[in-house]
């Protein structure tokens, strides 16, 4: 298993501060990362901006004096991983909190664990499902209703194609998810759905759809489906002849460095949704992007950005719970959370029903890179 402990301050420094309460505290947070495995890409980015996260929250000292020692740990994207890291940082480490997966799937197999636990859990899972019914389990990012209207209407308003194909994974739930609320809503604005085929995440060969989608000659194809899953299906696609004025728009997945580098130039002019812009919406931003690079040597994507903003939620649920924080004032602090500056959206989320609700970016690819898209 690999694990990752990342230290304190000095105690003199810490004493030294006048802005530590008295009651100053060492807050544990556990993280349950897919560092290896089907989601890893997605896991190890994550864990890493939580780690930046952490590091400056620490570092400036803002949350009533009190400070998180971090404890990361590899789930190896299984739930029963999942569940022993949990069970471990609950029981044996006594964390505050844990951060719980970035995939829906593991994060709703330990969700009821942590609400019977009574240990706040955050995750960056899509999946609403993850928090119904619970008090104790927290979404970082929005639900894929609102977050995937964004690119949906994007689509549709400025984007403005006649027909499209969509494709997504069938055996992940978050992307037959993304993928549906993609399509309700862009036939709600006129555009025809020509075909939907689903494929498997662990799937290599889709020369049989590529050619089915190439006969079709759609304007756009939709995807919904990993980083590389992704990159494979469009070089694929546009090897097996797809027409180059084809409008290529995926999810989140498609913001990300592993998918620009799997899918090489075949990525240029790609539509994608994104948490974070790259560059920083606000000053925050720049100050990650800065500590991010200097510290992993290369720019941070969206998952490391989500991940950063989770650290961010933490940190400010500490200093809301007060002095001596407890696993319950957390809890209720982070509930009630509004107003939060954070590195995405426009800047600021809110908890809403236990889910992050913020504004999303429509992203495209321009020389090789993400950039902020037009007409928003």
């Amino acid at each position: 298993m690999r694990k990752l402990t990342l230290g304190l301050a000095a105690s003199a420094t810490l004493i030294a501060s006048s802005s530590m309460s008295v009651h100053a505290a060492e807050i544990l947070v556990g993280v349950a990362a897919e560092l290896t495995g089907l989601n890893a890409n997605v896991g190890t980015q994550t864990a890493r901006g939580i780690e930046v996260g952490v590091e400056w929250l620490n570092a400036n000292h803002d949350m009533n004096g009190n400070t998180i020692r971090l404890m990361i740990e590899d789930n190896a994207t299984d739930k029963a991983q999942s569940m022993t890291l949990l069970n471990k940082f609950a029981l044996r480490d006594n964390v505050h909190v844990v951060v719980g997966t970035s995939s829906s799937i593991l994060a709703l197999s330990i969700a009821p664990r942590a609400e019977e636990l009574q240990v706040p859990m955050i995750t960056s899972a899509f999946a609403p499902a993850v928090v119904e019914g619970r008090k104790w389990v927290f979404k970082a990012s929005d639900t894929p209703a609102r977050m995937f209207q964004s690119i949906a209407n994007y689509t549709a308003d400025v984007l403005k194609p006649e027909t499209c194909v969509r494709v997504y994974a069938r055996d992940n739930e978050a992307y037959v998810e993304q993928s549906n609320v993609w399509a309700r809503i862009v036939k709600e604005k006129g555009v025809e759905i020509v075909d939907e085929p689903s494929i498997l995440l662990s799937d290599t060969d889709f020369t049989a759809i590529a050619t089915r989608i190439v006969d079709l000659d759609p304007d756009c194809l939709h995807l919904a489906m990993t980083p590389e899953t992704s990159a494979n299906f469009v070089i694929q696609t546009k090897s097996a002849g797809l027409d180059p004025d084809t409008l290529i728009i995926g999810g989140t997945t498609m913001a990300t460095g592993f998918f620009l580098d799997a899918a090489g130039e075949a990525a240029e002019g790609t539509y994608s949704l994104a948490d974070y812009s790259p560059g920083g919406i606000n000053e925050l931003g720049k100050t990650f992007e800065a500590a991010y690079e200097a510290k992993f040597g290369e720019k941070p994507d969206n998952f490391s950005a989500v991940g950063f903003a989770e650290a961010l939620v933490i940190g400010q649920a500490i200093k809301a719970a007060g002095d001596n924080p407890t696993r319950d004032s957390i809890r209720e602090a982070m509930a009630g959370l509004k107003d939060v500056e954070t590195i995405i959206g426009n800047g600021t989320l809110s908890m809403v029903d236990q889910m992050a609700q913020y504004q999303m970016n429509v992203l495209t690819v321009e020389d090789g890179q993400l950039v902020r898209a037009p007409g928003q």
